[in-house]
């Protein structure tokens, strides 16, 4: 089922953040711990794996402009190019939308998970 990003939530949320950092990072060592065994999926409410992001990706966080929501901003580097471009995303926690900004830099607006991890709504794309 292909899902906006920007309305990803738990365990499809999750399925999409491990995909997007097993693509560029394979197994994560530096947060090995919270994680426990390399098969488990990285969970983006662990509090671990948020600030491994956070660090990471130097993301820019701003719970002002849409306060009670939280958006999120990373800059990042263009493939073979020293341009950088920006990628922003919004959430109801500082988890969620860190998470739903490294999915949208690595796999893009749109995200297609297995059927059984998402939610049928108004948001889903055809």
């Amino acid at each position: 089922m292909k899902l906006l990003t920007a309305n990803l939530t738990s365990k499809a949320l999750d399925w999409a953040l491990n995909h997007a950092l097993m693509l560029e990072h394979g197994f994560v060592p530096e947060i090995a711990g919270a994680l426990g065994e390399p098969s488990e999926m990285y969970e983006h409410t662990d509090p671990a794996v948020c600030l491994w992001l956070i660090k990471q990706y130097r993301a820019n966080i701003d719970q002002v402009e849409h306060a009670p929501k939280v958006q999120v901003t990373i800059w990042y580097e263009i493939t073979d190019s020293e341009d950088f471009d920006a990628v922003s995303a919004i959430g109801d926690t500082i988890e969620q939308a860190v998470a739903r900004c490294v999915v949208q830099m690595r796999l893009g607006d749109e995200v297609e998970v297995p059927d059984e991890l998402g939610v049928m709504t108004n948001d889903h794309l055809p």
